[in-house]
């Protein structure tokens, strides 16, 4: 059983060393999260893409781009840490991973993506820019009914 605040076995020799090696790190005036965001960053963004069988889009990460016309706004509102993926070698999904989302931003991002015929998905645990510090958001289009 784990004790309050404690996240892995430490009884296990490698988690012990890595927790005593951070705890170093941090006494030197290194912050954990740099060194947690550098190990992880890559890994998982290539995690997401193969969970989702898409590719990084090159190039503008502009709203025209993602919707295929022109919103009105180059970026959608509180939009940090962009791009946008395929599917299919068609745009797909734009993410953003903000540090923060104040409830003005909030608020608008929603009006947003009711306005355009989008779904949005936030998640704290698969961002890829300063995991652990930054939120993954991503906007899809609405899947139309067909019959």
């Amino acid at each position: 059983m784990l004790k309050r605040n404690q996240y892995l076995d430490s009884s296990m020799k490698v988690s012990k060393e890595a927790v005593d090696s951070l705890k170093r790190c941090s006494e030197a005036g290194i912050d954990p999260e740099q060194l947690f965001a550098t190990v992880t960053s890559k890994e998982r963004k290539k995690a997401w893409a193969e969970k989702h069988g898409l590719t990084e889009s090159r190039g503008a990460t502009t709203l025209k781009k993602f919707l295929g016309k022109d919103p009105g706004r180059k970026y959608p509102p509180g939009a940090d840490h962009k791009s946008i993926w395929n599917k299919d070698g068609k745009p797909y999904a734009y993410v953003m991973q903000p540090y923060s989302l104040g409830w003005t931003d909030l608020k608008a991002l929603v009006d947003f993506c009711e306005q355009h015929g989008l779904d949005m998905s936030m998640d704290a645990q698969s961002s890829w820019d300063y995991p652990g510090r930054t939120m993954l958001i991503v906007l899809t289009k609405k899947a139309k009914i067909t019959s």
